[in-house]
């Protein structure tokens, strides 16, 4: 992932909040949601982040070191 996403920028609060998962859960979503759609300019919605939710949990999945 080439997008570092830092968790304590108050638009990553907000987005966590609305997720309810910790700011830096929600700065890796961030991250893996503008790699997978090449757009690092901007933040998803809540709403673009909950499409990616099960790709992210396919990952940590294959991956027992992540999990």
């Amino acid at each position: 992932m080439k997008n570092c996403v830092n968790f304590n920028s108050p638009d990553v609060a907000k987005i966590a909040g609305e997720l309810n998962v910790s700011p830096v859960v929600a700065a890796a979503k961030i991250g893996v949601w503008q790699s997978k759609n090449n757009i690092e300019d901007r933040f998803p919605t809540v709403d673009e982040l909950n499409n990616i939710k099960t790709g992210v949990n396919d990952v940590f999945k294959e991956n027992e070191e992540l999990s």
